[in-house]
């Protein structure tokens, strides 16, 4: 009978576990489950052999019982402080961080025309013109008083920080059709309205590294601002993050290259 008894418990028991781990969704639960019946089936079957009980009674009497027992033991477990963290632990959604746009160096067509043409401009036009004016100047004499060759140089400078500065924003640029942007997230290249706490409506493009110009209303898509709108959608309210403070926007409008949002 021993035998036999012990059979049945162990089907019922991996049964039982199994129903009790797609209820709880977790593996907590069925491991205490576990440990109860392991710590209570033996003492149950010789209780039971000595009052001569059927076999698949006894078996039926010790899967309630155990059951009972933990029912119990789980429910104290769930109302006690420690459970309620742990499980709340266990079964609450976990926080997925918000995955940055995959851009290296993102610039629009527009801003790497733009910015292409006046490092044109300079490598070919200005740059041999003022090297020009300074070998006039330096011709004229004394150097260390000459204010046309002094400034010729320091323009030189300018133009040559300026080159490459130019060069190390065009280098490998990721050029960005706006025109064949759409759907109704924020992203680079789109032009999005927001409203402050305040209720004043801001609008911004945002653009590559190089080409933001805040008299255009155009943002970098590095700026607090613009990572902090871009995967957004309309309606959603955004607290932004600035060395000047924290200030609350919310998305209102979205356009891509001077198209409506529905019309792209």
């Amino acid at each position: 009978m021993n035998s036999v008894l012990t059979s049945h418990l162990r089907f019922l028991s991996i049964v039982g576990i199994l129903t009790l781990a797609y209820l709880a969704k977790g593996i907590v639960l069925p491991i205490v489950a576990a440990c109860i019946m392991f710590l209570l089936t033996k003492p149950l079957i010789k209780i039971l052999q000595r009052i001569h009980i059927p076999c698949f009674l006894s078996s039926f009497i010790i899967v309630i019982t155990v059951f009972c027992a933990i029912s119990a033991a789980t429910s104290y477990f769930v109302q006690s402080y420690f459970g309620v963290i742990l499980l709340k632990y266990l079964h609450s959604p976990k926080e997925i961080p918000l995955k940055k746009p995959s851009l290296k160096k993102p610039l629009t067509r527009l801003g790497h025309t733009k910015l292409a043409e006046e490092h044109e401009w300079i490598r070919s036009l200005e740059r041999p013109k003022t090297v020009a004016g300074i070998a006039t100047a330096a011709a004229e004499g004394d150097r260390s008083e000459n204010a046309e060759y002094i400034y010729g140089k320091k323009k030189l400078r300018e133009l040559d920080r300026r080159l490459r500065y130019l060069d190390s924003v065009l280098k490998e640029a990721q050029v960005i059709d706006q025109t064949t942007l759409s759907g109704s997230k924020v992203c680079f290249g789109s032009t999005v309205t927001v409203e402050t706490e305040n209720g004043e409506t801001k609008k911004w493009t945002i653009v590559g590294e190089g080409e933001a110009d805040h008299n255009e209303g155009s943002i970098s898509w590095k700026s607090p601002v613009a990572l902090g709108l871009m995967g957004k959608n309309l309606g959603d309210i955004v607290i932004i993050r600035r060395p000047a403070g924290e200030i609350e926007l919310e998305v209102v409008d979205l356009h891509f290259a001077g198209k409506h949002y529905l019309q792209s």
